[in-house]
């Protein structure tokens, strides 16, 4: 896996998440109607950020496997320096925002960058 491919994966997932109302908490993907759909459904239209990361980066595929793992371990990283444990104990969080959320892809994205400059 090359760090360019978690990198572009990271930011889909950034992408994905970009406008305000394709974020949400408390499920991992829902549809135009709100009803709860798998994240890689092709209804699915916001998701949290678990969420956007397995429609990005499937954790069933095996090709995806890797590059999955790889940006769950950037992202974790970015909020575990912001004090959290866990992907959704960071997004299901009532103080955390949508701007929060776009600021931890974004620090993931750096130390992804970092990483593939010192290899």
């Amino acid at each position: 896996m090359k760090s360019v491919d978690v990198i572009a994966d990271l930011t889909g997932i950034r992408n994905l998440l970009e406008p305000p109302e394709n974020w949400i908490k408390g499920q991992f993907a829902l549809a135009k109607g709100g009803s709860s759909v798998p994240p890689e459904n092709v209804y699915a239209c916001r998701w949290c950020l678990d969420g956007a990361i397995m429609a990005t980066t499937s954790p069933l595929s095996s090709d995806d496997y890797d590059r999955h793992i790889a940006a769950k371990r950037f992202l974790l990283e970015a909020i575990e320096e912001r004090g959290f444990a866990g992907l959704w104990k960071f997004n299901d969080d009532p103080k955390t925002t949508h701007a929060d959320v776009l600021a931890v892809i974004d620090r993931a994205i750096a130390l992804a960058k970092e990483e593939a400059a010192n290899d």
